[in-house]
């Protein structure tokens, strides 16, 4: 575990003392302004490691003169010790601006620790989490892992368990980021990303450190390629030789995936699925994640979630073509399917941040009023009338995009008519947009739903997912991959 980012000094944790006691004593008192250096949670993390029989958790120079809540702390410690999921949700309660790993921390002449508790975590809420993963089923199942969807104006994460009948959803939150935070489809400031992970890790008790993400679409290369049908090694040459005339930069400059995906004519060809990215881009990613001590293990493309996501909830589309839409803050990735397959993907460059910028350029609003009034609330005394008619003007061109995107997609990828479309990403529930959407492509049109065969545990917020479901798609396309998955 890395050392994390220092917030602020801690006053005390007076919402503990009432409540745990020793002799009489309380657990920590309300006056204290800063932790021993010889009992703070950089100690309780060390504890992990360190033998039950130690009194103070690994802390081999103890004053003997320590004062009753110093030792509470440390029996605390140790309540925590035999517990790995207690004493890791102990640690990632706080944060620390020691220089030193946390794991292994001693006493010595080190520099004391400020400490505060991290973002969302009060300390009512921290113990009573350490005490029930004391409590709780020593027989219970490993941690999963974790998807991140790391978009231009929130980041979305996810805690899955796979087995037998699927994946499951564990733990499902999500936290807005700073529009400045991704910009050109790279990841420009990994620290909002680091804090919104963090936060919600600590918020939900999540354990998991490996993670499956994706990449945006308008970043990526996708191109379907016919080679020689070949086998083996045979196949990788093949590819490469073709994708240098594909890609306009060096291959050392891009990460190159691909997947065959059909043998046709007769078996003489293969139909090869290219997949390239630059990795400048991909490396901010993951870079983010490493940041917030997490271990990138799949990339994907969110076109592709976006394709899971719906064969993990509907049935295998027959008939005609079908169009997946995800409208995103700046962009909207579009996924044609035939007969079960990505037949042509491509972008538009629009999305929900249209909404807010011209409410702010037209009505002169704050962009937190803009929000507001996107959500139809009202806000920054503007008028609801003249606001409803920027709305909808906004959302006349972002139809009209997607209608000639998806009329020129849909010509190069088949010349059969299209069968239906479906929406997702938060802007989906626009009032007018699929109805509007619906009337000029003459097809049903309808707004998806990523939980409607998606298995959620009880523990997730259901207000979360009835408010946000749509804009959710692309985490729930990730949970069905798996770490070591190509």
């Amino acid at each position: 575990m890395q050392p994390l980012a220092e917030k602020r000094v801690v006053s005390g944790l007076p919402g503990v003392a009432p409540r745990l006691l020793l002799d009489g004593q309380p657990l920590l008192s309300a006056h204290e302004k800063t932790w021993p250096r010889w009992a703070r949670p950089g100690l309780l993390v060390s504890g992990l490691r360190s033998s039950p029989e130690r009194r103070h958790v690994g802390c081999t120079s103890c004053p003997p003169d320590a004062s009753e809540w110093e030792k509470t702390l440390a029996t605390l410690a140790n309540y925590a010790l035999t517990s790995r999921r207690a004493g890791r949700i102990l640690a990632a309660g706080f944060r620390s601006r020691a220089p030193a790993r946390l794991e292994g921390v001693g006493c010595g002449d080190e520099e004391d620790q400020a400490l505060a508790p991290a973002e969302g975590v009060t300390p009512r809420s921290l113990v009573r989490r350490v005490l029930a993963a004391k409590l709780s089923n020593p027989f219970r199942r490993a941690a999963g892992f974790l998807v991140l969807d790391i978009g231009s104006s929130s980041v979305k994460l996810a805690e899955v368990h796979h087995g037998p009948s699927g994946p499951r959803l564990a733990t499902l939150d999500m936290a807005p980021l700073p529009p400045t935070v991704v910009q050109s489809n790279v990841v420009q400031d990994e620290g909002p990303v680091v804090d919104a992970v963090r936060a919600i890790m600590a918020r939900r008790g999540v354990q998991a450190r490996q993670v499956i993400t994706a990449v945006p679409g308008p970043a990526v290369m996708v191109k379907k390629v016919l080679l020689p049908a070949q086998t083996g090694a045979a196949v990788e040459s093949a590819v490469l030789a073709e994708a240098g005339h594909l890609i306009p930069d060096s291959l050392d400059n891009v990460n190159l995936d691909y997947q065959v995906i059909d043998l046709i004519e007769a078996g003489n060809k293969m139909e090869v699925l290219v997949v390239a990215v630059k990795k400048e881009i991909i490396n901010s990613y993951t870079n983010a994640i490493r940041a917030a001590d997490l271990e990138p293990v799949v990339v994907d493309v969110d076109y592709f979630a976006l394709e899971n996501m719906f064969e993990l909830n509907y049935d295998p589309p027959g008939g005609h073509p079908l169009a997946l839409v995800n409208i995103g803050a700046r962009y909207s990735s579009i996924n044609i399917l035939k007969n079960g397959r990505s037949t042509f993907t491509g972008d538009v460059p629009v999305g929900g941040a249209e909404y807010n910028d011209a409410l702010v350029r037209q009505l002169g609003v704050s962009p937190a009023d803009a929000e507001a009034l996107k959500q139809g609330r009202a806000a920054g005394g503007a008028d609801p009338a003249a606001a409803e008619q920027v709305l909808a003007s906004v959302t006349e061109l972002i139809v009209e995009e997607i209608q000639r995107a998806l009329s020129f997609f849909w010509t190069a990828a088949t010349d059969e008519p299209l069968g239906a479309v479906f929406l997702s990403g938060g802007p989906a529930r626009m009032p007018g947009l699929s109805a509007e959407l619906k009337q000029r492509l003459d097809c049903v049109v309808e707004v998806a739903d990523p939980f409607r065969r998606a298995q959620v545990e009880r523990r997730v917020d259901r207000l979360l997912i009835e408010a946000s479901g749509p804009s959710l798609a692309i985490a729930v396309g990730l949970a069905t991959r798996r770490p070591g998955d190509k």
